[in-house]
Order: C-alpha cells, then structure tokens, then sequence
C-alpha cells in the first residue's frame, strides 16, 4: 500500500473524517506509529483548507496510545481563515471495547499562501554526506554488517522486525558516516563509531529517503512528510549512547512542532534526513529530525519532547 493510501481520509459530517485505514505498528514499538497519526490528522485539516494554501506548521501533543485494530477519528475546528492565513485544530480519537470513544492527539495546523521573499537563506547540512546513489539501501546495508561479522543472525533479526514494514511506504539509503547506521540503530551497540569521540548532542545520524506514490496533491506530500518526520525520535538518544530500545523502560514522543519552510515539498523525490538529540533528563529527551533535498536545502524541521523510562528495578540512567 503507498503511503498516500495509509494517511488518506474519508469525510463524514460537519468537519469528521475518519482514515480510510487502521494505523501501523512497526517493531517493537508497544503503540501504533505516532507519525502516521499525525499524517491522518494533517490530512483531514487540509480538506477544510481553501486553494492555494500550504501548511508551515504543524504542532501537537500525543495524548494516549492509538490502537491497531481501530481507526483513527479526526474533528476538524476551523480557529481562523484569512486572505493569507488559515488555522485548523483537529482532534484525534478511537472508539475503545466499551464503546466510547478517547482522545490519542490534539494538533494545530497552521497554513500560509506563497509570499515573495525579501531575503533567502537556508542554513546547510550538519555534514557533507555522500549523495543517495552513492549510500546503500538501508536493509542491503545491514545484510552487509552480517556478511562482515559485525553483527550476528539475532541482531539482524531484530532490525528486520523493527524496520521492515516501513519499506512498504519509503525507500531508504543510508548514509553510512551516521551514528545509527554503524551501530545498526543501537542494536549492535557495543560496535565502535567515528562519531565516538563527539559529544552525545553532537552525533548525526542520517539517511536519504524517498516515499512510493503516486501524489496527486501537495497535502499528499506534506502528510507523508509528517509521517516520516516522527520516525524514531522518540528514542533516538539511545542508539547515540550506544543502546538499543531494550536498554529502556517505556518511552515515546509527548509532543512534536513540524515547521515547514518551503511552499512545496516533494517526498516522491530524494530527500535528506538528518538527526540529532538536544537534552536528556528527568525522565525525557528532546530531539530533532531535519530534512534538506539535494541541493542542501532546509525544506522542514521536526522537533519532539519524548518521555523515557528508568527500566524497572534500576534507579537512574547513564550519564554521558
């Protein structure tokens, strides 16, 4: 199923849309992916949208844990619609096995119509990576750290289950000088990186992606985008310590702030993500996912606070 199926929406009455499908689950995650919620939602706000508005923001809280087996409800509130601007709060809910129905996300997005620009600037990649067809398809990548005996049958099992089911929607390649990628996401976790030596907030990890189609309109795009933008930063300040998922306690994104910068943003094309985490403590982590095309520049920025649990039993984390 393409992507632009799995976050399409169906109308229902006085601003309700229901998904067309139910949301996905990948790996190890213990709740559905927050991010395909979040491209639900987006796309119910965009059908209240008029012509020639395009979003550059996209803000919420995630509120409970979306259910696999139901799905996803969005109410549509018209806040504002102005000659230039246009804002749209939309809630979330499932019907539970009782019958009633509860709240899993609130989102604010916010849209704008193409202004000429007095000044232009985009700030440039953290590093110079190689371009995509010069980085390995990410699974061929980690068939590959087998071949080397950099990690064993198991390890490499446990990314096939973790990120298998997203190449339904994206094909990535990654790039290898990232964090992640020589330490396969955590997993193999005890292999040493060239970003060792680097501060925690200051190893990358990055991958070049791009979404199957086909995409008819720009909400298409820009609810694919919020899809993937939320990928795996919920815990991402783990696989740069050196950890996989299993090292935590329960942890996922309490909030997130997607700001877009350009009008149109094309996901059927390759697209460059980059990943960082700012501040780990008190129980959460506050990280960033960037995107640039292949000219470098910035097209949008994800941010997210995340909660992340001391394992049971344990009573504090690691100090880094």
């Amino acid at each position: 199923m393409p992507i632009t199926e799995q976050i399409s929406v169906e109308p229902l009455h006085d601003g309700r849309f229901v998904s067309k499908y139910t949301p996905v689950r990948f790996g190890n995650l213990r709740a559905t992916y927050g991010g395909n919620t979040i491209g639900v939602a987006f796309n119910a706000a965009s059908q209240t949208v008029p012509p020639g508005f395009s979003a550059y923001s996209i803000l919420g809280h995630f509120l409970g844990p979306a259910l696999k087996e139901q799905k996803l409800y969005c109410k549509v509130h018209d806040t504002r619609t102005t000659r230039t601007f246009a804002t749209r709060r939309v809630e979330v809910s499932q019907e539970q096995t009782d019958g009633t129905f509860r709240t899993c996300l609130e989102l604010i997005a916010d849209f704008h119509v193409n202004e000429p620009s007095m000044l232009e600037f985009s700030a440039p990649p953290t590093m110079a990576w190689p371009k995509p067809r010069d980085c390995p398809d990410r699974h061929e990548y980690a068939q590959g750290m087998l071949n080397r005996g950099e990690v064993n049958e198991a390890q490499l099992a446990e990314f096939r289950k973790s990120f298998d089911e997203d190449r339904d929607y994206f094909e990535t390649r990654i790039c290898t000088g990232g964090m992640s990628a020589q330490n396969l996401t955590g997993i193999a976790g005890g292999l040493p990186t060239t970003q060792d030596s680097f501060t925690v907030t200051s190893r990358v990890s990055a991958e070049w992606l791009r979404a199957h189609g086909p995409f008819v309109t720009q909400a298409e795009h820009t609810a694919a985008l919020a899809f993937i933008m939320d990928g795996a930063l919920a815990f991402l300040a783990l696989p740069h310590s050196h950890l996989w998922v299993d090292a935590a306690g329960p942890c996922g994104s309490l909030d997130f702030a997607l700001r877009i910068f350009v009008p149109h943003v094309d996901m059927g094309k390759w697209n460059l993500r980059e990943r960082i985490v700012h501040h780990s403590g008190s129980g959460r982590t506050y990280a960033e996912g960037r995107l640039f095309d292949e000219k470098g520049t910035l097209l949008a920025s994800m941010t997210q606070q995340c909660f992340m649990r001391v394992p049971r039993g344990e009573q504090s984390g690691s100090k880094i």
